[in-house]
């Protein structure tokens, strides 16, 4: 190794130090307590794993577990003198000087980004101390138990599922049936989890963004309600149409996951309907107020309601591919439109994972876009029936516009 590269390594591991070390130092300070290990510290335990890693290398091989066991002494006695001081028996420090120590040991071996990548979310973990203790203290008993369910269904039993098909439809394949239940339980949890971090109270903003990536009909329903009882509608229909432009997004991820093939034919029209709507959201956003709404999300994961969707993903597909081999193209669209009514993540995953087989693509394109546009008109009837004149009105407007784009860009690249 050159002067110039370890030089190099030298400036790095001590600028990764530096990042660690000023969270810690700022954090430090906003606590008001004693603590063993700063900026400055940070930076030279990660020189010194540098350094280490380099004497190592170079002269001997026993030097590394020497100091690393030195450096856990040395972060047991400040841990020892700082919680009798401060009462405080929390250990955030002492790992991060451990973690640091290993950064500088890997700045020298390599390789170098895995330790960039590592201690800055490192950094970025450390920092989120007061969202993650509030996101904690949040938690209901109820919720820590639904996610230890979803963990169970997605890392206990779906590794075990035969992946095998137990029909000639090639629709009872176990396996295939669960991870499509784990991968849109997911995308709920995702979003559920972001709701319960940064809250929904904070605007109508963060309401319809995160509110959409679980379900757009529960934030539909929610600003209807909203919109009776304050004049200014345009906050409750800026988080409706923003929700349902994330819904777009939302199945093209789904797409995607299932058939990346097929993912390309859908990328333009879905694109154009969020892209619309985000548009469409913007313009209200300028004229709305500074209004706050909570949309009551339900808990991340609950068995019972993804074993319902796992039944009802089994009967959609059967039904998709039974209507294609005995009514046709016809058959599947009215599936579609039916299945919109109520859910358009079982649609979309059915017919995705039959495109390139049982099903071409412009009439898989045509069966995933009635389905949302299905969707669309029973949330427009949601907030006809329960909002307030002027939204239900903006809300028709915006959705026959995309509507419209969907059927335009649809049309167009399937002529």
């Amino acid at each position: 190794m050159t002067e110039i590269i370890f030089a190099i390594k030298i400036i790095l591991s001590l600028v990764l130090g530096a990042l660690v070390g000023l969270e810690r130092e700022l954090s430090i300070k906003m606590s008001n307590k004693k603590n063993f290990a700063g900026l400055r510290t940070f930076m030279l335990i990660t020189v010194l794993g540098t350094f280490t890693a380099y004497i190592s290398d170079t002269f001997s091989p026993a030097f590394l577990p020497v100091m690393l066991i030195g450096i856990v002494l040395l972060t047991i006695a400040g841990y020892l003198v700082t919680s009798y001081f401060n009462k405080d028996f929390g250990m955030t420090t002492e790992i991060s000087v451990l973690l640091s120590f290993l950064m500088g040991v890997l700045v020298y071996f390599g390789p170098e980004n895995i330790a960039i990548a590592f201690t800055i979310s490192m950094a970025v973990f450390l920092s989120l101390r007061d969202k993650l203790h509030s996101f904690v203290g949040n938690i209901q008993h109820e919720e820590l138990l639904d996610t230890l369910k979803f963990a169970i269904i997605a890392f206990v039993i779906l590794p075990f599922l035969p992946r095998v098909s137990y029909d000639k439809f090639d629709v009872l394949n176990p396996y295939n049936i669960w991870l499509m239940v784990v991968f849109v339980s997911g995308i709920g949890f995702f979003g559920y989890v972001l709701t319960r971090i940064f809250g929904t109270k904070k605007g109508v903003g963060v309401t319809g963004l995160l509110g959409g990536l679980v379900s757009s009909t529960a934030v539909t329903t929610t600003m209807s309600n909203l919109s009776k009882k304050e004049k200014n509608t345009n906050p409750f229909v800026f988080a409706t149409i923003l929700a349902s432009s994330v819904m777009f997004i939302r199945v093209f991820i789904e797409v995607y996951f299932v058939n990346r093939e097929f993912s390309g034919f859908l990328f333009i029209p879905l694109s154009m309907m969020a892209l619309t709507g985000i548009i469409g959201s913007l313009i209200i956003w300028h004229k709305k107020s500074n209004i706050n709404a909570e949309v009551e999300l339900k808990s991340p994961f609950t068995l019972m309601p993804a074993l319902k969707f796992g039944l009802f993903y089994v009967l959609i597909l059967f039904l998709s591919k039974i209507s294609v081999l005995y009514l046709g193209n016809l058959g599947l669209f009215t599936t579609s439109i039916i299945s919109g009514f109520a859910d358009v993540d079982a649609i979309t995953l059915s017919v995705s994972s039959s495109v390139g087989k049982s099903i071409n693509y412009q009439t898989g394109i045509f069966a995933i876009l009635l389905a949302l546009l299905s969707n669309t008109v029973v949330k427009f009837f949601i907030a006809y029936s329960f909002g307030s004149k002027d939204f239900s009105k903006k809300i028709g407007i915006l959705f026959l516009l995309l509507i419209v784009v969907g059927f335009v860009t649809t049309v167009f690249i399937n002529r």
